[in-house]
């Protein structure tokens, strides 16, 4: 449900930004123009949630999953991670 979510609020702010020009001429009488920052500014959280969501949603069972239970399966991950950092 949580990535739906995610979906939706990166098609709002792609629509925002496409759209944004055009409003802000008629309203303002300016042209103004958005640009690759302003994507980026946007885009690139919601894809970094995703992809969290994405490593972690697998190990999620139905209904049945605590914080204890994800922490147990992640933890052998995090341990190789920070093997592999040298912390």
């Amino acid at each position: 449900m949580f990535n739906n979510l995610l979906l939706l609020l990166a098609c709002f702010n792609r629509a925002l930004g496409t759209w944004f020009p055009l409003i802000s001429a008629y309203v303002q009488g300016n042209k103004v123009t958005v640009g690759p920052p302003f994507y980026n500014k946007v885009a690139i959280p919601v894809a970094l949630l995703l992809l969290l969501l994405t490593a972690v949603g697998p190990l999620l069972a139905w209904r049945k999953t605590s914080i204890e239970s994800l922490e147990t399966k992640i933890s052998c991950g995090r341990r190789w991670a920070r093997l592999q950092s040298g912390f």
